[in-house]
């Protein structure tokens, strides 16, 4: 179930460069792909070991090189 859930977010943060947005929020991500942000937050903790905000962070340093 994570593995599923951690693709479609990736698949979706690429895709649409939600990262880019100075104010997004794990709802905002949970509202686009349909998957609760418990579910999401769960994926990212367990399968990344970080939460999500360091997850996206971690987008917007690779778009920022």
């Amino acid at each position: 179930m994570y593995k599923n859930v951690l693709d479609v977010l990736q698949k979706h943060v690429v895709t649409s460069k939600c990262f880019t947005k100075e104010d997004l929020t794990i709802i905002d991500v949970s509202e686009a792909i349909d998957i609760h942000p418990r579910k999401i937050s769960q994926s990212i903790n367990t399968l990344m070991d970080t939460n999500f905000n360091n997850y996206i962070n971690s987008f917007r340093v690779e778009y920022a090189k």
